[in-house]
């Protein structure tokens, strides 16, 4: 499984065979997949995008442009109000934040409309629904053939399901189990235990709950990728796209490096946001973050924290 990052220009992606994400970011780039279940994402959007996965087609990046798409069986969007179709085939759709429309079309998909008030509908095979609560945080009413179910948000829990129309699924996957549409009007329906429940809250002593594995990049072993210092290498975290959410920040030997945070729990996987500010000589050599600090902060009051560098020569 590889993660394949484009460019701003107009890139020409191809998958290894496994299964490949693929960030095209900015131009109207070719994204091929491998052979594997390859997925494209456009978290790092500054606005909404619109994926067609039968068509072959983003017709909006968010960044204004066009991508072609090639082989691809799942799509996630921005922090947006997205509107994503599926194929003929089963596909991963993933909305993230935003008010966002998902059509899964045919096919047995997987769809998770995730934070906002969004629009889903599975359409024909056996599709099913994520939720980030248990059954007993959801009020669900029927409403036609459509469901509108409403995320009561108990304490303790960061993600917010909103207010979600959806029609067209055979099955909800809640937190604690799974349940048939014949039964999800029942908040008492049984179900079926097949997702291993959140981590327990907070205790009520002060404590933590139990770690959780939430990337498997930026650590000090070699295969997170060598990161051994954080003098030399730090990493922080900050909103990289205001989402208020806290991303991680890494400042790399050939650059910066941020993984964005998922609302789920974990991070994306890592993508390059800036060529500069890097220990080697071609991203800056900045050699010390004693001597030459760098830190993230929001200095155009957009919302989003940008990076601040305090160089040889000044400030950056």
């Amino acid at each position: 499984m590889a993660f394949i990052a484009g460019s701003d220009g107009n890139d020409n992606l191809v998958g290894t065979g496994e299964n490949d994400t693929f960030l095209g970011a900015g131009g109207s780039d070719v994204i091929t997949g491998g052979g594997g279940f390859d997925i494209v994402v456009y978290w790092s959007s500054p606005f909404a995008v619109g994926i067609r996965l039968f068509a072959n087609v983003t017709d909006n990046d968010g960044f204004g442009g066009t991508d072609q798409l090639f082989g691809i069986s799942g799509a996630a969007g921005s922090g947006w109000d997205d509107i994503i179709f599926g194929n003929d085939f089963g596909n991963l759709l993933l909305g993230l934040t935003g008010n966002d429309s998902i059509f899964g079309l045919d096919g047995d998909d997987l769809i998770r409309g995730a934070e906002g008030n969004d629009s889903l509908d599975g359409g024909e095979g056996t599709d099913r629904l994520f939720l980030f609560g248990n059954r007993a945080d959801y009020t669900i009413v029927a409403d036609g053939d459509r469901f509108i179910i409403t995320d009561n948000f108990p304490a303790g829990r960061e993600q917010n399901d909103g207010v979600d129309t959806v029609t067209g699924f055979e099955e909800f996957q809640f937190a604690d189990r799974r349940i048939a549409v014949a039964n999800i009007l029942d908040p008492n329906a049984p179900g079926i235990v097949d997702q291993p429940p959140p981590a327990p809250g907070p205790s009520p002593v002060g404590g933590f709950a139990p770690a959780t594995q939430a990337s498997r990049e930026f650590g000090f072993g070699a295969s997170a990728g060598g990161w051994s210092s954080n003098t030399v290498f730090p990493r922080m975290m900050a909103d990289a796209n205001g989402d208020g959410r806290d991303d991680i920040v890494g400042f790399g030997n050939d650059g910066v490096l941020v993984s964005l945070n998922t609302g789920a729990g974990g991070f994306g996987p890592a993508y390059f946001a800036s060529r500069e500010f890097g220990f080697g000589a071609s991203a800056g050599g900045w050699s010390s973050n004693d001597v030459f600090p760098r830190m993230m902060a929001d200095v155009n009051g957009d919302g989003r924290d940008d990076i601040v560098g305090f160089g040889n020569d000044g400030v950056l």
